[in-house]
């Protein structure tokens, strides 16, 4: 028998159908949240969505899907899935297919609005099974015809890209520095292959294989100049060597402009272009420079040197006529003149061109100073009367200038009777030769005696000799015991061996058998184990044959990822020569500089001995205060000519026994400027010409002639400021006999700080009261 109820039984049963009921209602309310949320979603989505069956029935759409196809929501429904799909587009079966088989697709296919345009979509799309047990689909669809056009954009501009850049005259790249500071090429044209040897894909991801194409001595300032780029933010450009494995070295010049990325890399854009050509040319232009030169010299006459110069324009450049004009009295008159046939110049041998005339105007403020006319017929600048009286076609026209930059007159080459034209090459020739000119009439206006105009000249033969290239090194490798395991064949003639296989198999021990002094291998060694790299380091080697030469190495360590050292490469340079030539040329300026100070002490015979006494003293403060040896020798050849502009001043005055009047003075303190205008373009390894020029000034900025102040005074020439003043005070003059060494120092002592720099004066005491130092004789 069923037991009753009791109250207590029915109480709790009602409590728990009450809960069961409120969790219901619950439920019931957190489907209709997460409805209203799906709905939300489905109605602001920025895709099309469509919720159907896989038969092709659509029973929703969003308003997205709605603007999509130009359609209302009804009207979807009613065309279905025919009337949005392009059911001729085989990729919609293969999608269907795709789709019954695994749930879910993802695919392009055609769809169409609704005025029947085709468009390209991005369908997703995924079977589910809903609260009733029914299949349905949903899809997500994404028109595709904005990016189908940014595509085609991209292409058409590829294949555009693609057909200029076989056009451009070189390489173009984007080049990138990581922020590790590793290199990478992102983007390089097909010319990467003719310039290094590497298509683009070689370097997109690491630079170094090209890095290795560039010639070690250049290898340094190439990646330096990238670096200060990337320092500075500034434009980067670079002139330097690249040989590809059995081919010919070439000159390459980048250019390209850095720009800042948000993870701190760096990327360049710009280009690089083959300018071996150009520095062919540069090096014809120099060795045609230098012999011309050799023919200056043998010439010490200036009409001689003016003539010859004017006939070497007219053979060089098979022209018929080249003129030399110097300014006198307001007019350019031709001085020397050549032509070929000579007739040409016997018919036109005499020339006055006005000072304001427009071509000369022109000339004297063009670039570098020279022009090139091609067509004397048109030229606005051309007078054409004349030109049709000489039958002038082409004519170039350069300026020759005083050191102060005023007029002196200009050099002409001219095409009369033979039709021609001047190439860019002739140009700069031409200009050269006029420099020549140029230089030879302002050192025969600067001294009557032949020999120091051929000393001038052989100067400027010198400085043209400097421009030529040194040969190129040799490359190696070698192990910390002293054997080679790679060289290249310059190496290896280098050291006189025939071949690199040679001088690798002979050569046992490098300290022993190349080195004259072995010690210094080691020494090279001891320096690579604190820097990993010396540069140039030079030593005396010994050749195969047992002769001695020198040569000049960069040499690095090469370590393996635990740092343990594997080996050593690096290149060398026979600089044998060069310090033969060193030392030849050194010897022959000291020469130079004393015949010029000579010329000064037979102007002032008074001073005698001043300039040499005065550049002994600032040698002693120089090394007293410790700077380096070229430094001091710079300021030593500086003093010994600084009084070389009183060759400008009469020498009455300079000799005078009595108190200089103000106008006298006022002369004798151009003597500075007389001399840095004489100096001005010689090139000295030293800034001579400044020092000359500054040796009057002090400090306090009372000095003259330019009243300069503190460190804007270079610091040789506040050094050979207190040599001037010490050796003047202690020595006699003609107006006053020597006050002697110690009121000099006093002078110097009291204006500590104030006329003279207190460093120099404190060297300079020490070497009296200390060193007891004594003026030479």
């Amino acid at each position: 028998m069923k037991k009753k109820p009791t109250r207590e039984d029915l109480e709790r049963r009602i409590r728990e159908i009450e809960d069961e009921l409120l969790r219901c209602r619950q439920a019931e309310k957190v489907l209709r949240d997460r409805e209203k949320e799906c709905r939300a979603v489905f109605d602001y989505s920025l895709d099309a969505v469509l919720l159907t069956v896989p038969d092709g029935v659509i029973l929703d759409a969003n308003p997205a899907a709605c603007a999509m196809f130009g359609r209302t929501v009804e009207d979807i429904r009613r065309v279905g899935r025919g009337g949005l799909v392009d059911e001729a587009d085989p990729r919609l079966h293969e999608a269907l297919k795709e789709r019954a088989g695994k749930g879910s697709v993802e695919a392009e296919i055609t769809m169409l609005r609704a005025g029947g345009e085709k468009f390209p979509a991005e369908v997703k799309s995924v079977i589910f099974v809903d609260e009733s047990g029914r299949k349905k689909t949903s899809m997500i669809i994404r028109d595709l015809t904005d990016r189908r056009r940014a595509e085609e954009a991209l292409r058409e501009r590829d294949v555009l890209s693609r057909k200029l850049y076989p056009h451009v005259p070189g390489m173009i790249y984007q080049f990138m520095r990581r922020p590790d500071g590793t290199y990478c090429v992102p983007f390089a044209t097909e010319a990467m292959q003719d310039m290094f040897g590497l298509s683009p894909e070689d370097v997109r991801e690491d630079f170094s294989a090209a890095a290795e194409v560039v010639l070690p001595e250049d290898r340094g300032k190439f990646i330096g100049s990238i670096e200060e780029s990337a320092r500075n933010m500034t434009i980067w450009q670079c002139e330097y060597r690249v040989q590809i494995p059995g081919g010919p070295v070439r000159w390459l010049f980048g250019h390209s402009t850095p720009e800042k990325l948000p993870d701190g890399g760096i990327l360049w854009h710009g280009f690089n272009t083959d300018i071996t050509d150009r520095k062919r040319e540069e090096k014809l232009i120099v060795r045609i420079l230098l012999e011309l030169a050799d023919g200056l010299i043998s010439r010490s006459e200036l009409d001689g040197q003016m003539e010859y110069l004017c006939r070497t324009v007219v053979q060089l450049h098979k022209c018929d006529r080249s003129s030399i004009f110097i300014l006198d009295e307001g007019y350019y008159r031709t001085r020397y003149n050549y032509g070929n046939p000579e007739d040409v110049a016997k018919r036109f041998p005499y020339f006055k061109v006005r000072r304001n005339d427009p071509l000369i105007a022109a000339l004297f403020n063009a670039d570098g100073r020279f022009i090139v006319i091609n067509d004397a017929a048109t030229s606005p600048l051309m007078n054409q009367e004349t030109a049709q009286r000489t039958r002038l076609r082409a004519m170039v026209v350069a300026a020759m200038e005083h050191p102060d930059g005023s007029p002196l007159g200009f050099l002409t080459a001219e095409y009369n009777e033979h039709p021609g034209e001047f190439t860019s090459i002739d140009s700069i020739i031409i200009r050269g030769i006029a420099r020549q000119a140029e230089t030879v009439m302002r050192i025969h206006r600067m001294s009557l005696e032949r020999r120091q105009a051929e000393e001038a000249l052989r100067r400027a033969e010198i400085r043209y000799r400097n421009i030529v290239e040194s040969a190129l090194e040799g490359i190696f490798q070698t192990t910390p015991d002293g054997r080679i395991i790679m060289a290249n064949r310059s190496f290896a003639l280098m050291f006189g061996y025939d071949s690199a296989e040679e001088i690798i198999a002979s050569v046992v021990d490098i300290a022993g058998q190349l080195y004259a002094h072995p010690e210094e291998r080691t020494q090279i060694r001891q320096l690579l184990e604190s820097s990993d790299f010396v540069e140039g380091f030079e030593v005396q080697c010994r050749r195969k044959n047992g002769s001695l030469f020198w040569l000049s190495m960069d040499v690095r360590a090469v370590r393996d990822a635990k740092g343990r050292l594997m080996y050593y490469e690096g290149f060398g340079e026979d600089v044998t020569a060069r310090k033969e030539s060193v030392e030849r040329l050194r010897k022959g300026l000291e020469a130079t500089v004393r015949a010029i100070a000579s010329l000064v002490e037979v102007r002032d015979p008074y001073t005698a001995g001043h300039q040499r006494r005065v550049a002994d003293l600032s040698r002693m403060i120089a090394q007293e205060m410790r700077l380096p040896q070229d430094q001091v020798e710079g300021l030593y050849m500086a003093a010994t000519i600084h009084d070389i502009g009183k060759i400008s001043i009469p020498s009455e005055i300079l000799s005078k026994p009595t108190r200089l009047t103000d106008i006298e003075f006022s002369l004798i303190k151009n003597h500075a400027q007389y001399g840095y205008n004489i100096l001005q373009d010689i090139e000295f390894p030293w800034p001579v010409a400044r020092m000359v020029l500054e040796h009057h000034e002090r400090i306090n900025g009372s000095g003259y002639p330019n009243g300069l102040m503190g460190e804007s005074i270079l610091l040789e020439s506040r050094i050979l400021a207190v040599a001037d003043v010490v050796e003047a005070m202690a020595s006699n003059r003609p107006y006053r006999p020597g006050l002697g060494s110690a009121a000099a120092l006093d002078e110097i002592r009291i204006n500590r700080g104030v006329l003279y720099d207190s460093a120099i004066v404190d060297a300079c005491l020490r070497l009296f009261h200390e060193k007891n130092y004594q003026f030479v004789d």
